[in-house]
């Protein structure tokens, strides 16, 4: 089933645009096997029957975390017109809901059992954040958020640096790799990296406001620290 509200291709107020998606492909971090294979069963545990469950999952691009669980009610919300025309085709039986967090096409009540945003909100702006997560919160039982969590400069640093090692590591540059050891990391870069990463702690009172028990785990995906949060209406 192919859904399509009102489609909003502008990036004002909420969506940060280029800036925000700059080398960041459709393709999530639930894409890769073994973290799909341990937030699916974070997912599962949200709910109590998963073949009768409904499930909304924000963003997913081009490979759903949900398509890895047993959930029975797929939702997909897709702001990309292209994404959206592949899920339709690549994932029969689910619904593909054109739009995004600022128009979730159903009602606000706990309408889905579960809701998934896995690097969704990455992409929207710091002080838009808690709105989107009422518009997400507001029509589900249970939630699962996963995003790279805002650290102080020198961790944040260290991080790259080490990711950016690595990558040249692998790629069999080594002198790369010791140049990169001693550089710098570009002001432009640290900026786009403060900006990107999510503060849990406002979005997890929010939630604990509005009647959930919230928990956080960190987990490690290829050099980078994530937090999952996992919440569930009490």
């Amino acid at each position: 089933m192919f859904c399509v509200t009102n489609r909003r291709d502008d990036n004002e107020d909420w969506f940060t645009g280029a800036h925000y998606q700059h080398g960041q492909p459709f393709r999530t971090l639930a894409g890769d096997h073994i973290v799909g294979q341990l937030l699916s069963r974070r997912v599962e545990a949200l709910v109590g029957n998963p073949p009768k469950a409904r499930a909304l999952e924000v963003g997913p691009g081009e490979a759903p975390l949900l398509e890895r669980t047993a959930i029975g009610g797929k939702y997909y919300l897709e702001r990309s017109y292209a994404v959206a025309r592949k899920l339709r085709g690549s994932t029969p039986g689910a619904a593909v809901l054109l739009g995004d967090i600022r128009e979730i096409p159903v009602s606000r009540k706990p309408h889905f059992d579960v809701a998934v945003a896995a690097e969704v909100f990455t992409h929207v702006l710091p002080e838009r954040r808690l709105d989107a997560l009422k518009s997400i919160a507001d029509r589900t039982k249970a939630l699962l958020v996963i995003d790279r969590p805002t650290m102080s400069d020198h961790a944040i640093g260290e991080e790259l640096r080490f990711h950016m090692m690595m990558l040249a590591l692998e790629r069999g540059s080594q002198n790369v790799a010791r140049e990169i050891l001693f550089k710098e990391i570009p002001a432009d870069t640290m900026e786009r990296e403060r900006l990107e990463r999510v503060d849990f702690e406002p979005l997890a009172q929010r939630l604990r406001e509005r009647g959930f028990s919230v928990e956080i785990e960190p987990i490690m995906h290829r050099h980078f620290t994530y937090h999952v949060m996992t919440a569930r209406r009490r």
